[in-house]
């Protein structure tokens, strides 16, 4: 029988796991934004095909208001 106590590692555990789990949590997500290839406003239409925007469907719905805003031509 010792004579002082084993030490918990369950909060080392834990630690590590929150850890782990955010960098993989950020890299997936980081990941998912590199490789989507959608386009998401109409400069980006533009600078890919190299020709002027003749038109676009309008936003529509509660975010669309914020998102006109970061839009510039």
């Amino acid at each position: 029988m010792p004579i002082l106590p084993e030490p918990s590692l369950l909060s080392v555990k834990l630690c590590l796991a929150g850890l782990v789990s955010a960098i993989l949590g950020l890299g997936g997500a980081m990941g998912m934004d590199y490789y989507d290839r959608t386009f998401r406003t109409s400069s980006e239409v533009a600078k890919f095909l190299e020709l002027p925007v003749l038109g676009s469907l309008p936003l529509i719905g509660q975010d669309a208001s914020s998102q006109r805003e970061n839009i510039t031509l």
